[in-house]
């Protein structure tokens, strides 16, 4: 069996030859688990190059092997294809890259959640290959959640007096280029308080990724 070392050596040396005799053919390297490998450490500062290498590996391999990071933490990859892979970057906190088409550009779609109280999603845009931000999306404020009959019967108030502030988790959807928002502000609430309010809220927001505006709102539901 080969050491840890040698294997290491051998799987850059296989990725440095494909990354030459492909240079000229950018979407054969447009893989989301490429993305991941290659993301810059300002996005992933607790996850090295090499242990991404190795969450990679562990999901081709269908084990569910957990990795370290450097704060002692666990990641491991949770769904991977070519077009998204998802992966818990901590105890607590899990994210999904994926790479769409913007215009003639590619950008990087990545949501980040965090699971403490409850899940709660920030979806950023980044360009490629520079990372730099072009925008970024979280739930939003209550406001935005109350359906039109609560505005209509003026009860806006009251569901900002019950829930205090809102928290949703987001999922993105890489063939329509759609992110997904369901509240989770439930957990947080107590049960006869968010009973009273819930028929006044969205069951869910939806929000598109377009060339050249970012990510626009786009139905609630």
């Amino acid at each position: 069996m080969l050491k840890r070392p040698l294997l290491r050596i051998l799987r850059f040396g296989a990725l440095l030859f494909a990354a030459v005799v492909c240079a000229p053919c950018v979407g054969a390297q447009m893989t989301a688990p490429n993305i991941f490998i290659k993301s810059p450490l300002s996005l992933l500062p607790t996850i090295d190059k090499n242990t991404r290498l190795d969450m990679v590996d562990y999901f081709k391999g269908g084990m569910s092997t957990s990795s370290a990071t450097s704060l002692n933490g666990e990641a491991r990859v949770t769904s991977m294809d070519d077009r998204q892979i998802e992966f818990t970057t901590s105890d607590n906190g899990r994210m999904s890259i994926a790479p769409v088409k913007y215009g003639k550009d590619t950008v990087i779609v990545v949501v980040k959640t965090t699971d403490i109280p409850v899940s709660d999603s920030r979806v950023e845009l980044y360009s490629w290959p520079g990372w730099e931000l072009i925008d970024s999306r979280d739930c939003g404020v209550i406001a935005d959640w109350v359906t039109p009959s609560a505005k209509k019967e003026n009860r806006t108030e009251d569901v900002e007096n019950a829930l205090g502030f809102m928290t949703a988790s987001a999922t993105f959807d890489p063939e329509t280029a759609t992110i997904t928002f369901v509240p989770t502000v439930s957990g947080i609430v107590a049960k006869d308080e968010y009973a009273k309010v819930s028929p006044y809220i969205h069951r869910s927001m939806t929000a598109k990724v377009r060339a050249g505006k970012g990510i626009v709102p786009d139905k609630a539901r």
